[in-house]
C-alpha cells in the first residue's frame, strides 16, 4: 500500500489538471495562487474520483415571469422582452 496520502495525491493530479470540469479548474486556481492551500478530504477524493471524467452539460429553459422577463431587459438592455431562459447545469 502507498504511503502517498489522498490529499497529496489530488495535489498531484491538480498540477497537471486540464480537463473541463470547471470545480476541479477552481481548485487549481486556488493552489496556484495561495501556496499554503490543500484540499481538504472530501475535496480530495472528488478530484481524484472525477478528474479523467467529462462534465455532461444538461440545458433546460425556464418560462419567465412577465415582471422578471421586463426587468431583465431593463437590466441588460434587451430589445425585445425574453420570455424563457436556458440555464447550464453540470
Amino acid at each position: 500500500m502507498s504511503n502517498v496520502s489522498l490529499e497529496s495525491k489530488a495535489m498531484s493530479i491538480l498540477e497537471s489538471y486540464e480537463g473541463g470540469n470547471n470545480y476541479i479548474l477552481e481548485l487549481k486556481r486556488k493552489s496556484q495562487v495561495n501556496r499554503k492551500f490543500y484540499p481538504t478530504r472530501s475535496q480530495s477524493e472528488y478530484i481524484i474520483n472525477f478528474h479523467n471524467k467529462q462534465p455532461k452539460v444538461a440545458k433546460k429553459w425556464v418560462i419567465l415571469d412577465t415582471y422578471f422577463a421586463q426587468k431583465l431587459a431593463d437590466d441588460k438592455l434587451y430589445t425585445e422582452i425574453p420570455k424563457k431562459f436556458g440555464l447550464r447545469s453540470y
